[in-house]
């Protein structure tokens, strides 16, 4: 397996798993070292600078978040859409 193609598919694991995921298991399925993994996800976190998705490492945790940078813009989009539906009931 290539380093991008482990890459993609380690971002695209992250991503789709939802909860923060452990590096170790990680490293576990892809049969590689945790350092290995580490640097992986630090390339992610560095190709997220500056965007409204982050990768947070917290620990041996990792997971996609949103940036806090638009936390207003994600709080009143959920404050247009909940009035949007109490006005359908």
């Amino acid at each position: 397996m290539d380093d991008l193609y482990l890459k993609n598919c380690i971002e695209a694991l992250i991503f789709a798993w939802g909860d923060p995921v452990d590096v170790k298991e990680i490293a576990k399925f892809f049969e590689i070292e945790t350092s290995k993994v580490y640097k992986i996800i630090e390339e992610i976190k560095s190709d997220y600078n500056d965007r409204g998705v982050r990768l947070q490492i917290a620990g041996q945790l990792v997971s996609f978040n949103t940036n806090p940078e638009y936390g207003e813009t994600i709080k009143s989009f959920g404050i247009q859409v909940l009035k949007k539906n109490i006005l359908i009931f």
